[in-house]
């Protein structure tokens, strides 16, 4: 119920923060929900840029919604909402909200969560269902309609990621450069992979990549190399196809290891159960499908898969709203695209491209003669 039903005659002001690890985008709401206004700036992570940064970050989107609403300056923004990569320890949430608040008062009432709840927020107004993230790193996170939750995956670039556009072009990278050393010789041509690789850092020789990964170092800017692999996978180049059959196959495997959580009332629903698919690499997926498709259990039960095609933020200021006690109407601003129906009975990869991606797989594995497969290629 909105604060006009409520008998309230003053206006009231959400704003919501959807924090990825590339980049970062607000909106603010009326309680009518109207859009007044959008702002963006990097990434809001702080586990990669730390609590002050990221604070900065945050007050100077709010700031920028501020000024593009015109909202005067004794106008305050009842509630907060921030859905931020890596908001998953609850100690370190609260001391960046105290830092926040304590330094720039962006608003009177904060909420905050991981960047998987704007995701499903803005999707789904049941809050139930699971999210899947392949953007510049990946989670999965599955929330039952008791308010249960089961996380998989999220942990970062050095802990996990896998299947995220970080985790492609990392792989591709690895590749090459063990391709060159002779450390472990591709089975797949590579000039392609070569090519794209050093197109996108726009080098010349490998040597020169390094400082994207060293000091400082650019994970954001590794990430928007997926894209480049992509182009070489719809240019029908193995190799890269391969990547991303293999990201597709570890996107399965979060699926996979949060089935048995996922509640009967999900398990019901007519359509499947809902998994919204945020971040840019789920934008290649007929080059994600036959692998995904290929890695899911047995157990797994029907999916609805949606595409999330615009911001999060309005999930973010939805739940800043629900935080005071109100329920704002953004039907009209679930940007959700419908784009796949899972059915293990009627969803099958072809016999003879689940023979080549077999074979391919065996060429990775046995990529040296001799040398024992890591683990990392076996599953």
């Amino acid at each position: 119920m909105s604060s006009l039903q409520n008998g309230h005659t003053e206006k009231r002001y959400y704003a919501g923060v959807e924090g990825g690890g590339t980049s970062s985008n607000a909106v603010l709401l009326d309680e009518r929900a109207e859009v007044l206004a959008t702002s963006t700036s990097d990434t809001t992570n702080m586990w990669n840029i730390g609590i002050e940064q990221t604070s900065k970050n945050i007050a100077q989107m709010v700031a920028d919604l501020r000024r593009n609403a015109r909202l005067d300056r004794d106008v305050v923004i009842s509630c907060l909402g921030l859905c931020l990569a890596g908001a998953d320890d609850e100690t370190m949430n609260n001391k960046l909200v105290s830092h926040v608040h304590s330094h720039f008062q962006p608003a009177q009432d904060y909420c905050i969560y991981n960047d998987t709840m704007g995701s499903l927020a803005t999707a789904l107004p049941s809050l139930t269902g699971i999210v899947l993230i392949s953007g510049t790193g990946s989670n999965c996170v599955l929330r039952n309609p008791d308010g249960s939750k089961m996380k998989c995956g999220g942990w970062g670039h050095l802990l996990a990621d896998e299947g995220s556009a970080y985790w492609i072009a990392t792989r591709a990278v690895k590749i090459l450069f063990e391709h060159d050393d002779n450390y472990r010789q591709s089975h797949f041509d590579i000039n392609v992979l070569r090519e794209q690789v050093l197109k996108f850092f726009k080098v010349k020789q490998r040597s020169e990549i390094l400082p994207y990964y060293y000091a400082p170092f650019q994970k954001a800017a590794v990430a928007n190399m997926a894209s480049s692999i992509a182009e070489g996978a719809l240019m029908g180049d193995p190799l890269c196809a391969y990547l991303y059959h293999e990201a597709g196959r570890r996107l399965a495997h979060h699926i996979n290891a949060i089935t048995p959580h996922i509640a009967p009332e999900l398990l019901r629903e007519p359509n499947g159960v809902p998994v919204v698919c945020v971040g840019s690499v789920w934008k290649s997926w007929e080059c994600l499908k036959d692998g995904f498709l290929e890695a899911l259990d047995e157990a797994v039960p029907p999916l609805r898969m949606l595409r999330l095609d615009g911001s999060s933020a309005y999930g973010a200021a939805f739940l800043a709203a629900r935080k005071v006690g109100v329920t704002l109407a953004i039907d009209h601003l679930r940007p959700i695209i419908d784009f796949y129906h899972y059915d293990r009975a009627t969803c099958k990869v072809d016999p003879q491209r689940q023979q080549l991606w077999d074979e391919a797989r065996l060429k990775a594995i046995n990529s040296a003669a001799g040398d024992q497969p890591c683990a990392e290629q076996l599953y």
